[in-house]
């Protein structure tokens, strides 16, 4: 029987779990950063390109229809991806995608997700709170 305001089993079961989650993902250098992001002006990113975003962290990158922005963590175990020519690699465990976020090669079985994209007068924005179709692009004047 617990005492007036202390936390009963499944309380300190749910508090245990959650900081135990926080704890594996932090092994495993997961970092989750939720929020907008400032990147540049758009003329920074060529066309055909990928850029890794660090302190993002995600990719944003640019096509013939516009800019698009995918998370830079592998669906696999959200390991770091790296940005390698045309393609995403995992330095984990070998996952492989090309450059519009789909899997070319396993453990990864899903896609990278995709976020909103802005493209304003204060230059380009990524919002990682909010995920878009992969399909998506934010068109580029000039």
């Amino acid at each position: 029987m617990s005492s007036p305001g202390s936390p009963d089993r499944r309380d300190f079961l749910k508090i245990g779990g959650a900081a135990s989650a926080v704890v594996v993902l932090s092994a495993c250098g997961v970092r989750v950063n939720m929020g907008t992001f400032p990147v540049g002006e758009a003329s920074r990113f060529a066309v055909g390109s990928a850029t890794l975003v660090a302190d993002g962290p995600f990719i944003i990158a640019r096509d013939e229809q516009g800019l698009y922005a995918m998370t830079a963590r592998c669906t696999h175990m959200g390991c770091q991806l790296n940005v390698d020519g045309q393609a995403l690699s995992c330095r984990c465990h070998g996952s492989a995608f090309d450059l519009h976020g789909q899997v070319t090669q396993g453990p990864a079985r899903r896609p990278l997700d995709h976020y909103r994209v802005t493209v304003g007068e204060g230059g380009v924005t990524v919002d990682t709170s909010s995920t878009v179709d992969a399909g998506v692009r934010t068109p580029v004047e000039g």
